[in-house]
C-alpha cells in the first residue's frame, strides 16, 4: 500500500472478501483509507472483521469508491483528523451495506454519509445509518463496555464485548457467519460485532439463605406434628439453572 492513499490495505481491482481479519494502528498519513481504501470494481466484503485505532486524514477504518458489504463487525476508535474516522463512502459510487455490526468511538464520526443498514447495527451516535430493524443509536458509555484490542483466543487480536454490552444478544442470526472471528461459535442469540460473548459456564454450589443452612439445611419436626417451612436459595451459575430440592435422613423418608 503506498502512502498517503491508504495505511493497510489498497483494493484496486476485483472483489475481496475479508473473513475474520484485524487492521489495526495502521496510518495513511495526510491520506484516505488508514484501515482499508477499496476502490475495487467488483466491491469489498468484510465479516467478522475488527478495524481499530487506524489513522488517516478521512475514512480511518475504511475510505471506499464503491460497494461494500459489512457483516458482524467491529469498527471503534479509528482518527479521521479531517473527517470520518469510521467509513468514508463515495457518494454515487456504489453502496455500504451494515449488518449486525458496531461503529463507535470514532474520531471525526462514524461515517461522512448514510450507510444502508440491514438491521442489528449498534452505534453511539445518530448520523451513520437510517435505523431499522434492531438498530441501536446514541448507545451512550458503549465504548465502557468494550474490552481493549488483545488477543481473546483465535488467530487475530479482537474487542471483547464485556457483560453488559447493548451488543449482547441483540443481532440477527439471519446472514449472520456461524461462529465469531475467533472461531468460537456464535449462539442462538447472535451477538452484535465481530465477538461472541459467551458468559461463565462454571458450576457452582447453590447457597441455601432459610433454615441456617449453606449447602444443605436441617429441620426438625416433633413426630405427629407438621410444619411448614420455604426454603430459599441463590445460585450464582451463569447462565441460570434451575434449582431442585431433595429431602434426606430421618426415620420417615419414604413418607415425603
Amino acid at each position: 500500500c503506498a502512502l498517503p492513499i491508504c495505511g493497510g490495505l489498497h483494493n484496486s481491482d476485483g472483489d475481496v472478501s475479508l473473513n475474520r481479519v484485524t487492521l489495526s494502528n495502521n496510518t495513511a498519513s495526510g491520506g484516505l483509507g488508514g484501515g482499508i481504501f477499496n476502490n475495487g470494481a467488483d466491491g469489498l466484503a468484510l465479516t467478522n472483521v475488527t478495524l481499530s485505532s487506524n489513522v488517516s486524514t478521512q475514512g480511518a477504518a475504511l475510505y471506499t469508491w464503491n460497494q461494500v458489504s459489512i457483516t458482524n463487525s467491529t469498527i471503534v476508535s479509528n482518527v479521521g483528523s479531517a473527517g470520518a474516522g469510521g467509513v468514508h463512502a463515495r457518494s454515487g459510487f456504489g453502496s455500504v451495506n451494515l449488518k449486525n455490526s458496531i461503529l463507535a468511538g470514532n474520531t471525526g464520526g462514524n461515517s461522512n454519509e448514510t450507510l444502508n443498514s440491514l438491521g442489528h447495527n449498534l452505534e453511539d451516535g445518530s448520523t451513520a445509518f437510517t435505523a431499522t430493524t434492531g438498530d441501536q443509536q446514541n448507545v451512550s458509555g458503549f465504548m465502557s463496555t468494550l474490552g481493549t484490542l488483545q488477543d481473546n483466543g483465535g488467530h487475530t487480536e479482537t474487542h471483547e464485548l464485556l457483560s453488559g454490552s447493548s451488543a449482547i444478544d441483540a443481532g440477527t442470526s439471519i446472514g449472520a457467519p456461524s461462529v465469531d472471528q475467533r472461531i468460537v461459535a456464535r449462539d442462538a442469540n447472535v451477538d452484535i460485532g465481530a465477538f461472541e460473548y459467551i458468559p461463565n459456564s462454571s458450576n457452582v454450589d447453590p447457597v441455601i439463605t432459610s433454615d441456617g443452612g449453606l449447602t444443605s439445611a436441617a429441620l426438625n419436626v416433633a413426630e405427629n406434628t407438621s410444619s411448614v417451612t420455604t426454603v430459599a436459595a441463590t445460585d450464582s451459575d451463569v447462565p441460570a439453572q434451575s434449582l431442585v430440592f431433595s429431602i434426606s435422613g430421618g426415620a420417615d423418608l419414604s413418607l415425603f
